[in-house]
């Protein structure tokens, strides 16, 4: 794929001798994030999307009118819900990731003068750099006349021992979590260009390739996530050459 990646990089770069602009700004949005895995042997368990905040800097070279290199500095919460179900019905995680992320990819513009749509596609490098967790469990802290008698009929979790809410950071494990990510990236948007700058529209589509978590036990279920960005910004001209 690097290859090919390379290749097609030359054919541009080859196609429009020089053409070249920067431009840099900044651009915020919304994330919307799955955690892609397995529940496996987690029975009454589903994994649930949830939105958090992306914010970031991009920087973009122009090649042609209708080509460019992107790349920038994000920061995007990847965030997801774990809901107990059935008989744990009541328990449930909400967890919020943040990452820092640089992307690098090719974008490809078509239309008039001032409107313009385009569409990308590259990778991208990310370090998970905080998480917190909030939500409700069973307390581990029950004292013995909060204990059911012998006997009684339970239909919930929280018949059987004490439910209480928590919010608190995560405590990362250097043994377990994988704190680098990385993974493949497409986008479509639309721009209008004003004489000093740019603003622009976009959707992109990001999914991970490394598993949140590292080689630690045996019958692992893979964690991957899945993100939706919905961004809007603005693109300002640094230089130009024709």
């Amino acid at each position: 794929m690097s290859k090919l990646a390379l290749s097609l990089l030359c054919v541009v770069l080859a196609a429009a001798p020089g053409y070249s602009q920067w431009q840099i700004g900044l651009q915020g949005g919304v994330a919307r994030n799955q955690l892609s895995t397995e529940t496996a042997y987690f029975t009454y368990t589903r994994y649930l999307p949830q939105t958090g905040l992306h914010i970031g800097v991009p920087v973009r070279y122009a090649i042609a009118d209708w080509a460019a290199i992107r790349t920038g500095a994000e920061l995007t919460e990847k965030n997801y819900r774990q809901e107990r179900t059935g008989f744990f019905d009541g328990l449930y995680q909400n967890t919020r990731n943040r990452y820092l992320t640089l992307p690098l990819g090719v974008e490809f513009s078509f239309g008039v003068k001032r409107w313009k749509g385009y569409c990308g596609f590259g990778g991208y490098a990310a370090y998970w750099t905080d998480s917190r967790i909030q939500g409700r469990g069973v307390s581990v802290f029950a004292s013995p006349e909060d204990q059911p008698s012998d006997g009684d009929q339970y239909t919930s979790i929280s018949q059987l021992a004490p439910v209480s809410a928590f919010r608190e950071n995560y405590v990362f494990d250097r043994r377990k979590d994988r704190r680098f990510e990385a993974g493949w990236t497409t986008s479509a948007g639309v721009r209008y260009a004003f004489p000093a700058c740019q603003v622009f529209l976009e959707a992109q589509y990001r999914y991970s390739l490394t598993d949140q978590q590292k080689n630690y036990m045996l019958l692992q279920i893979p964690r991957y996530n899945q993100t939706i960005l919905l961004t809007t910004g603005v693109l300002f001209h640094l230089s130009a050459s024709h």
